[in-house]
């Protein structure tokens, strides 16, 4: 049980999360030295959400995204300081009932002094 724990932790994550923007970030820079505008484009297109035309880069192995783990390591709270109340409302209404289905404290995102910009 502890090796799964250990296999599985946010360290662990945070971990292969480093070696794949590593391995994104030579992947870019040497695109950057053959073809600057295909970097350039590659980039852009990696920034882009939604739709299928986005590029998700993955670690090959473990299948996460180079950013996977935030800053806030998933801190509980940590969305009342990243996100706008007006984003906060948005993920409320879209997946507030199932969040709430899952056991997750979903307070009033109205209610929530987020810390970032107004809505």
């Amino acid at each position: 049980m502890d090796a799964v724990h250990d296999e599985c932790s946010i360290a662990a994550a945070d971990k292969i999360a480093a070696t794949a923007r590593e391995e994104l970030e030579r992947y870019v820079t040497t695109l950057r030295e053959s073809d600057p505008y295909a970097a350039a484009v590659y980039l852009q297109d990696l920034r882009r959400t939604g739709g299928m035309e986005t590029r998700i880069w993955r670690h090959p192995e473990w299948l996460l995204h180079y950013n996977h783990i935030s800053r806030d390591k998933g801190a509980p709270g940590a969305w009342t300081r990243a996100l706008t109340q007006s984003e906060a409302a948005s993920i409320h209404e879209r997946f507030g009932a199932w969040l709430i289905a899952n056991d997750y404290h979903v307070p009033d995102p109205e209610a929530v002094d987020t810390g970032s910009q107004p809505a």
